[in-house]
């Protein structure tokens, strides 16, 4: 199970830059939002993504979520959003139908993407573990 679905925010494409988030934001502890090389290299896979969710008629979040629908895999509780329009396109998710092969070439693209920058706070993944 993810803790946070939507890649904080980052997978529905409204991130591109680090100067986009606002001060006192978490993400900006995150070497994944912080440095802008990372940032770029990482937005390819939302862009490999983007005609992907056209072609079904989704957003790139449903589209996501569509993805951690059963019985493919886990299904995704969403921890909150920040407006109830989100909280509506999120549900829709549950209606996107994905064909084999559309779900196939998502999984591939990211399967064989190399994520750059930390996933936790910091670069000092011990110090998020339990224990």
């Amino acid at each position: 199970m993810s803790c946070s679905p939507l890649g904080k925010g980052f997978i529905t494409g409204q991130i591109k830059k680090a100067a986009g988030i606002p001060e006192g934001d978490g993400r900006k502890g995150l070497t994944r939002f912080r440095d802008q090389e990372a940032l770029k290299h990482n937005f390819a896979i939302v862009d490999s993504h983007t005609e992907i969710a056209k072609r079904v008629g989704a957003t790139l979040a449903q589209l996501a979520l569509a993805l951690g629908r059963p019985p493919r895999t886990e299904c995704y509780p969403l921890p909150g959003s920040s407006k109830a329009s989100r909280a509506l396109e999120n549900l829709e998710a549950g209606d996107i139908k994905l064909s084999d092969k559309d779900f196939a070439e998502t999984t591939r693209i990211i399967d064989e993407f190399e994520v750059k920058g930390d996933r936790y706070y910091g670069d000092d993944k011990a110090a998020h573990l339990w224990g």
